[in-house]
Formats: structure tokens, C-alpha cells, sequence
């Protein structure tokens, strides 16, 4: 294994670690959204979605 393989094996474990340390609060948020909330969330994340499947999906 070289430097770099160690590298992004560090980096992966570090965001896991932040992903599992926010989590919670994610769920918490989440928890607290109304149901026409929600599926606004849902729209835009479908809308995105179909826009790279697409092509039409544009980095800023």
C-alpha cells in the first residue's frame, strides 16, 4: 500500500466519523419538518436528479 491509499483510507474514516457524529441532529431536523416540507424536499431532490440524468444538470 502506498502513501496515498493510507491517505484516502484516513479520509474516508474521518468522514464517517462526521457523517455518524451528525446523524442525530439530522434526524432531529428531520424529524421536525411538516409533511408539505418534506415533500418539497422531495420535489427539489427528484427535480435535481432528473436534471443529471438528463444532462441538463449544470455546475456552478
Amino acid at each position: 500500500m502506498d502513501e496515498q491509499d493510507g491517505q484516502d483510507r484516513d479520509s474516508r474514516h474521518e468522514m464517517d466519523s462526521e457523517t455518524r457524529r451528525a446523524s442525530p441532529a439530522t434526524e432531529d431536523n428531520v424529524a421536525d419538518l411538516t409533511g408539505v416540507q418534506l415533500e418539497g424536499i422531495r420535489h427539489c431532490v427528484g427535480a435535481s436528479f432528473e436534471s443529471i440524468e438528463t444532462g441538463k444538470f449544470r455546475e456552478y
